[in-house]
């Protein structure tokens, strides 16, 4: 399952489009992700974008704009906003920090 989402992560992949993936039905890929990680499949993938988004932004090579692409996301405002909600600080407040 992990590695299955970890081929996937910067592809902007769907929940449905993994459970195709790995060849198992919507509900039960989201049954057997729980079961066996603790998540939904969605939960699972924004926690792990956010992780790869953490060590980019951290390495300070690519800008907000970039890891947002980088890390799966359609749009930087998305990405801002489900960082925001997921540390607790935006990626650039992190990244400022971090200089620090």
């Amino acid at each position: 399952m992990l590695d299955l989402l970890n081929r996937h992560l910067s592809d902007g992949i769907s929940v449905p489009e993994l459970a195709d993936a790995a060849r198992l039905s919507l509900h039960h890929f989201i049954k057997v992700c729980r079961q066996s990680e603790g998540l939904t499949p969605h939960a699972l993938l924004m926690q792990k974008r956010i992780e790869w988004a953490i060590e980019l932004l951290l390495d300070g090579r690519a800008c907000v704009d970039e890891v947002a692409v980088l890390v799966g996301f359609a749009s930087s405002s998305h990405f801002v906003s489900t960082f925001h909600r997921a540390v607790g600080v935006t990626p650039a407040t992190l990244r400022s920090a971090a200089r620090e």
